[in-house]
C-alpha cells in the first residue's frame, strides 16, 4: 500500500507534499528512487537515478517538487549525455553546461531525479536498444512501448514519475504515446527547449516534448509555457477517413472520439490531404538522414563495430540519394508548409491517427513496412515541424492508440487551443489506464 502511495501520483499530489511537509517529501523521494532501482527491467528504462536539489517552498511554481526524468539526449551539467550509445561519451566529453529543459524546469522547482533510455541516438520508432535491453509495453508486456522515448514513456506508465522529457523527430513522443496509452506534447523545432543543450538527431526536424498519464497533468505542464488564455471554441477537422487501412477497432475508436472534438472533413478536403500527404514518407526518410549524416560523419567509419546496425543503417542512406531525391524532398516539404498555412488559416487544429495497429510483438520486432506505416501518420507533423497534442484511446484486451492533433506553428496560439482541447469534457476526464 505504502509503494501504492507513491506511485501513480499526479502533479497536484507531488506538489502538496512539498509545499507541506519538507521532510516527508524528501523521504518520498528516496523512497521512490528505492522502488525504481528494485523494478527488474530499472536497467532497461534508466540510464541514471540522481539525488534531487533541496526545494525551496517561497515559489508558488505547479511544478514545485515534482519528480521528473530526463530522456538522455539533454544535458546536465556534470553529467554524462550518452544518447543510450557506447561512445558518444568518449566523442563528446562531458557537458559542462545545462540545456534549456532542465534550466527550465530547474527554474520551475521541479525535481530532477535521473536520465531514461531511447533507440540509440533517437534514430527509431520501436523502442529496441541492443546495448542496454528493450523496454517492454507496460499494458502489454509481451509488445513493444515504442520509440525512440522508450524510457521516458515506461516510467510514466510505469507511475515512476508524473510526467517525463523526451524529443519527437519523426515521431518519438506520439508513438509511444499511443502505443502505452499517455498524453504526449511534442514543441515546435524552433522553440529554445528543443534547441538547446540537446544532442541533436535532425537538427531542422527535433523538437523536444514530455509525457503524461492525464490530460489534468498535462495542462499543467504546458501551462508552464507561458500563460496564454484558453481559446473559446476553437475548430477543427478530423481526417480518420482519409486513412481507410487503419486497424478497424482503432479506426472506428478515432472516428468516434474526434467526432467529440472536430468536425469531419468533407471529401474535398480528404483528397487535398491524401495528394498533398503522399511521398511525405520518402521526403522525411531524405531529409532526416541527409541531417543524420552530418552530425555523425566523422564517427561512422571507426565506430562502426559500436552502432546499433539499424541506427548505422539509417544515417548511411544519406550516401545514396540522388540530387533528384533531394530536390523532390525539399518540394514535398514546401508543398506540406503551404498546405498548413492555408488550413491554419481557416482552422486551428486538425486531428488525425497516430498508429495503424496496436504496438507490435516484442519478439517479431517492428518490419520495415509498420515503421513506413506510421511515418505516414508522423511524418507530415514532422517535416512542417508543427507542435501535436498526443491524446490516448483505449482499445481491447489493454491494446491503446492515439490521436495527434495538429496545431498552429505559433507556440502560443498552440498552447491555448491545447489547454481547450485537455478541459473538454470528452478529454479532462481520459486518462492513463
Amino acid at each position: 500500500m505504502a509503494e501504492r502511495k507513491l506511485l501513480y501520483r499526479s502533479l497536484k499530489s507531488w506538489r502538496d507534499v512539498a509545499v507541506n511537509d519538507k521532510n516527508r517529501w524528501e523521504k518520498d523521494i528516496r523512497a521512490l528512487q528505492s522502488i525504481i532501482l528494485k523494478d527488474k527491467l530499472y536497467a532497461k528504462a534508466i540510464v541514471s537515478l540522481t539525488e534531487p536539489k533541496s526545494i525551496e517552498n517561497s515559489t508558488d511554481s505547479s511544478l514545485l517538487g515534482v519528480p521528473y526524468l530526463l530522456k538522455d539526449l539533454f544535458d546536465v551539467a556534470g553529467i554524462p549525455t550518452t544518447a543510450s550509445s557506447t561512445f558518444l561519451r568518449d566523442e563528446r566529453g562531458i557537458p559542462s553546461d545545462d540545456s534549456a529543459v532542465y534550466q527550465w524546469l530547474s527554474k520551475a522547482a521541479a525535481a530532477y531525479i535521473g536520465k531514461t533510455h531511447l533507440n540509440e541516438f533517437a534514430y527509431g520508432l520501436d523502442g529496441v536498444n541492443p546495448h542496454f535491453g528493450t523496454v517492454p509495453n507496460p499494458n502489454v508486456p509481451d509488445r513493444l512501448a515504442g520509440g525512440s522515448s522508450s524510457g521516458s514513456a515506461y516510467a510514466v506508465a510505469k507511475g515512476w514519475v508524473p510526467f517525463a522529457v523526451g524529443t519527437d523527430t519523426g515521431g518519438s513522443i506520439r508513438v509511444p504515446s499511443a502505443f502505452c496509452g499517455l498524453f504526449g506534447f511534442r514543441l515546435t523545432t524552433n522553440h529554445p527547449l528543443s534547441t538547446e543543450g540537446c544532442f541533436p538527431l535532425a537538427p531542422s526536424y527535433d523538437t523536444a516534448g514530455w509525457f503524461t498519464r492525464t490530460a489534468g497533468d498535462m495542462l499543467v505542464l504546458i501551462s508552464n509555457l507561458g500563460d496564454p488564455k484558453i481559446e473559446k471554441s476553437p475548430k477543427g477537422l478530423h481526417i480518420i477517413e482519409a486513412y481507410f487501412g487503419l486497424n478497424p477497432e482503432i479506426y472506428n475508436s478515432a472516428i468516434s472520439f474526434s467526432s467529440k472534438l472536430a468536425d469531419k472533413a468533407d471529401k474535398n478536403r480528404i483528397g487535398e490531404w491524401q495528394s498533398v500527404t503522399q511521398g511525405a514518407v520518402s521526403a522525411f526518410n531524405v531529409l532526416q538522414s541527409s541531417e543524420a549524416y552530418e552530425v555523425h560523419k566523422d564517427w561512422l567509419q571507426k565506430n562502426k563495430a559500436h552502432y546499433d546496425p539499424a541506427t548505422w543503417a539509417r544515417i548511411m542512406r544519406a550516401e545514396s540519394w540522388t540530387t533528384e531525391d533531394q530536390e523532390h524532398a525539399y518540394a514535398k516539404h514546401q508543398e506540406l508548409n503551404t498546405f498548413f498555412d492555408k488550413y491554419f488559416s481557416e482552422h486551428d487544429y486538425l486531428i488525425i491517427p497516430a498508429t495503424p495497429a496496436p504496438a507490435p510483438l516484442i519478439s517479431e520486432g517492428m518490419p520495415d513496412g509498420f515503421r513506413s506505416r506510421l511515418l505516414a501518420l508522423t511524418a507530415p507533423a514532422s517535416i512542417t515541424g508543427l507542435p501535436v497534442l498526443s491524446i490516448p484511446i483505449h482499445l481491447s484486451s489493454g491494446f491503446t492508440s492515439g490521436l495527434q492533433i495538429l496545431l498552429p506553428r505559433d507556440i502560443e496560439k498552440a498552447v491555448s487551443i491545447a489547454k481547450s482541447i485537455l478541459t473538454h469534457k470528452s478529454v479532462a476526464g481520459t486518462s492513463y489506464m
